[in-house]
């Protein structure tokens, strides 16, 4: 049973071409918190962060799991041992979504659910599946 995800920044939550993406951070605030532990996981440091989102928007996201700041990067094991352990839920209760298939791999081998995002349709049929069929 899922009981968290845990979302990249660039690539998902923002884009170069599109900035912070609206529909994901309305879905994340809608339909997620509240319900479930919701994180954040990036290869960014907390001033880019800062930069990027509000602080309403940094809110939804407990915890921040930033590289700069904890000193191991994707695609590292130790980085998503981090999550796991601030997150306090089994790797199998993740549900962890990345733009990238070589983030998503270490995901997976340490038993968490991934989620490669696409398009913002494409990601929100693929989380809707998995919260709704484990």
């Amino acid at each position: 049973m899922t009981k968290s995800l845990l979302f990249d920044c660039y690539g998902v939550l923002y884009t170069d071409r599109d900035g912070v993406n609206a529909n994901l951070f309305a879905y994340i605030r809608d339909r997620l918190v509240g319900s479930y532990a919701v994180g954040m996981m990036s290869n960014a440091s907390l001033a880019t962060i800062e930069n990027l989102f509000s602080s309403d928007e940094l809110a939804l996201f407990d915890p921040l799991i930033l590289s700069k700041e904890v000193g191991f990067s994707k695609p590292e094991p130790q980085i998503y041992m981090l999550a796991q352990e601030r997150l306090g839920v089994a790797f199998s209760e993740i549900i962890f979504v990345d733009d990238r298939e070589d983030f998503l791999v270490t995901a997976r081998d340490l038993g968490m659910q991934t989620v490669h995002y696409v398009t913002f349709d494409q990601c929100i049929r693929d989380l809707d599946f998995l919260l709704h069929t484990r």
